[in-house]
């Protein structure tokens, strides 16, 4: 139905705007290739998607690669910075990456337009949180325990090869939301 399709079509359309994120990212930490294919995944998408509505792109089998400003500025040599709750788990790093990530759309965008993109988009957000939230619930700790998992999430992104395995204790898609 259409109500059950909406936040699908609406996630659909905010990953779309975020190839241009991941496109710039990648060519400046030097993932050539990868930022390549965020830039077809962006034309894909924009035209034959409906302005990214629908993600052809994933029916095509062309894979996101994601880079978060945050992530190439840890890549760079920047460090995390203070670990804050604001507006959700943070470091400093990922802060000054979400504002530069996000610059464009306040530039570009009127004023009124920016700011309801914006909620809608914190609400889809939020919306994807709701099955993670007993994880949190459950928790000794639940600051401690957000607090480890991110910041052990966000340091496998910048540095792979040192990634701690997460499969048994974290739900992947619980990190891809509130990233």
């Amino acid at each position: 139905s259409l109500h059950d399709a909406l936040p699908i079509y609406f996630g659909n359309f905010f990953f779309n705007l975020s190839e241009i994120n991941n496109t710039l990212n990648n060519v400046l930490i030097g993932e050539f290739a990868d930022g390549g294919i965020s830039f077809a995944r962006l034309l894909i998408n924009s035209t034959i998607g409906l302005l990214g509505f629908i993600d052809v792109a994933s029916y095509m089998g062309i894979e996101r690669h994601r880079m978060a400003m945050g992530t190439a500025l840890g890549r760079m040599g920047a460090d995390q910075g203070a670990y804050v709750l604001l507006l959700g788990p943070n470091t400093m790093r990922n802060l000054h990456g979400s504002t530069i990530d996000n610059m464009p759309r306040y530039l570009w965008l009127n004023g009124f337009v920016s700011l309801g993109l914006s909620a809608l988009e914190t609400v889809h957000d939020r919306a994807q949180l709701i099955g993670q939230e007993e994880m949190v619930d459950n928790a000794i700790d639940p600051y401690a325990q957000v607090r480890q998992i991110y910041l052990m999430f966000h340091e496998g992104k910048v540095n792979p090869d040192k990634a701690v395995s997460t499969e048994q204790t974290v739900d992947e898609s619980y990190m891809d939301e509130i990233d």
